[in-house]
């Protein structure tokens, strides 16, 4: 939905912005650091993983990891009337590269990635 709610704020205002999303599955440990300016923070090589899967994603897409991909798919297999869409993974080809142009490896993300695809459009025509 993120694709969605940027793609129509964009609408609104006439403007050509687009977002990438990176979603990955696994485990990472959260708490509160700070003594005067407390915030909670995350911390685990999921958030490296996380953060390299959404700037190497395409522009107006989202782009998971095998890991995602197999919850997924086994949430859906598990309780499949729960789904408010129909959603199919096409494998990424080519380089994980940023906007930026920084490489990174399918080792650096736990494996090949994959672009989402729907029923229901990601983007106005």
């Amino acid at each position: 939905d993120m694709v969605r709610v940027v793609d129509e704020w964009a609408k609104g205002l006439r403007a050509d912005v687009t977002c990438r999303v990176g979603v990955a599955y696994g485990e990472c440990i959260g708490g509160i650091v700070g003594k005067d300016m407390q915030r909670y923070h995350l911390f685990g090589d999921l958030l490296v993983v996380m953060d390299i899967t959404e700037a190497t994603s395409v522009e107006g897409r989202v782009q998971v990891t095998t890991a995602c991909k197999l919850e997924v798919e086994r949430e859906l297999a598990d309780h499949p009337a729960a789904a408010s869409e129909q959603v199919t993974f096409k494998e990424r080809q080519g380089a994980l590269t940023t906007s930026k142009g920084e490489s990174h490896s399918l080792e650096d993300v736990g494996g090949p990635t994959y672009l989402v695809e729907s029923d229901k459009p990601l983007r106005r025509k």
